[in-house]
This record gives C-alpha cells, sequence and structure tokens, in this order.
C-alpha cells in the first residue's frame, strides 16, 4: 500500500488522503516508512535543486566584461544587468524608483558623485517626479540579469528604493573607482535598496549599439573584451 502512494505522495489530493489512511491505520511500521519516504522525497528536491544553482553559470554578457568588473572589485553577479535594446544616450544615467515603482528624483544625477550622495536618501524622501513607473520601464528598456533571464519588476524583490545606474565598461579607472563606490555606498546605506548596474552594451543589441563617436568607444570596448558591433 505504502509503495502505491509514492508516485503521487507530495502532488496530488488522492495521494494525501491515502496517506491519511496510512496515518489512521495504527499500523507502526508503516508510519515509519511513511516518514522515512516523504524525508527522502523532499531531500532529493532539496539536494537536486541546489545541483541545479551550482551549475547555473553567468552569461557571455557577463564573461565579456568580467575584467572590468574584477578591476572594479566587483565580484557580485546579482549586481549586473545588460540591456537587449538601444540604451539612452548619453550615458550614464540614473534612475531611481521607491517602494511602489514609482520615479523619483536621484540624489544625484552626477554618475561620479552619486556615492556620496546616497547619504542624502536616508535623511530625506526625494519627491516623487514625472515620468515613467519601473514596471514601464522595464518594459521599454528590457533587461536581463548576469544569467540571461528577462527581469519584471517583480522579480526584484521588496525594496525601498530601486536604484538604477547605466554604463559602458570602457577600460577607465575613473569610472570603475565610481561603480566600486556606488556598491559600497548602497551596502552601508540604512535603506533597503536594490541596485542594478545595467551595462548598455550587450549581445542581443550589438548591432543597434548607437552611440556618437562609436568607433572610438568600441575601441576601448574591444580592450575590454566586449564583443564588436558590426553594425546594422
Amino acid at each position: 500500500m505504502l509503495i502505491s502512494v509514492v508516485p503521487d505522495l507530495l502532488t496530488t489530493k488522492a495521494g494525501y488522503q491515502r496517506i491519511k489512511i496510512i496515518l489512521k491505520s495504527g499500523q507502526m511500521q508503516y508510519r515509519i516508512m511513511l516518514v522515512f519516504v516523504i524525508g527522502w522525497i523532499v531531500m532529493l528536491k532539496l539536494v537536486t535543486g541546489c545541483k541545479c544553482k551550482e551549475k547555473r553559470s553567468p552569461s557571455a554578457n557577463y564573461q565579456d566584461i568580467r575584467p572590468f568588473l574584477a578591476a572594479a572589485n566587483i565580484d557580485d553577479p546579482s549586481l549586473l544587468f545588460f540591456y537587449t535594446t538601444k540604451s539612452r544616450w548619453p550615458l550614464p544615467n540614473v534612475y531611481l524608483f521607491d517602494k511602489d515603482g514609482k520615479p523619483v528624483r536621484p540624489p544625484s544625477e552626477c554618475y561620479q558623485g552619486l556615492a556620496a550622495d546616497i547619504a542624502a536618501v536616508e535623511k530625506q524622501a526625494p519627491p516623487r517626479i514625472a515620468g515613467k513607473g519601473l514596471e514601464a520601464f522595464l518594459n521599454e528598456m528590457p533587461v536581463v540579469d548576469a544569467y540571461g533571464t528577462r527581469i519584471r519588476p517583480a522579480d526584484l524583490g521588496s525594496y525601498d528604493y530601486y536604484l538604477l545606474v547605466d554604463f559602458l565598461a570602457i577600460p577607465d579607472k575613473y569610472s570603475q573607482q565610481a561603480l566600486t563606490a556606488i556598491v559600497q555606498s548602497v551596502k552601508r546605506s540604512s535603506k533597503h535598496i536594490r541596485l542594478l548596474l545595467i551595462h548598455a552594451l550587450s549581445r542581443e543589441n550589438s548591432r543597434e549599439f548607437i552611440m556618437p563617436g562609436r568607433d572610438t568607444v568600441f575601441r576601448g570596448s574591444r580592450q575590454a573584451g566586449l564583443p564588436e558591433s558590426k553594425g546594422p
């Protein structure tokens, strides 16, 4: 009887009813076996799930800019995202949304000074401004995470603020230092801030990537290991 329960043990209403019958039967050997089988199934699911996560590797987009990130002492893939369509120019850009996904005024629109100004968010809530909310922004400017999965607002979790900073991985120590400072400032903040560092160039949008001085920029990008755009 116990063997017949195993296939649908934890997945169907019928299986649940049969478990109740076994528990009410009063036969201790069945109870012991049932507890053992349930424990074995749950453990198997946990182990299998862990192995799948361990095998998950960062995407080619992430690997392309890994040298730049290493120089900036950023080793957390969960912070990195990539535009899959044309990015906005000029770069970089700073976007801030409150816990409801409404746009609010960033503490600073200056890339280099953003880290120092994040503390201002702790002292006073920034005012809401006109513009697209987080959901509309991600619909218009889709992004994928470091593993190639498209991100929706619901995937980001619940935070006080969502800080989006886009950039281009040109080998430049000042840009790297600025990103490092932003990451550290967010970590130190008393507010719960979800930071998204969005790289403007990806393998998905490389053919559409249009920006002033693109030849100069792409020479620098190739030095950082980024894919070369072939043009439209």
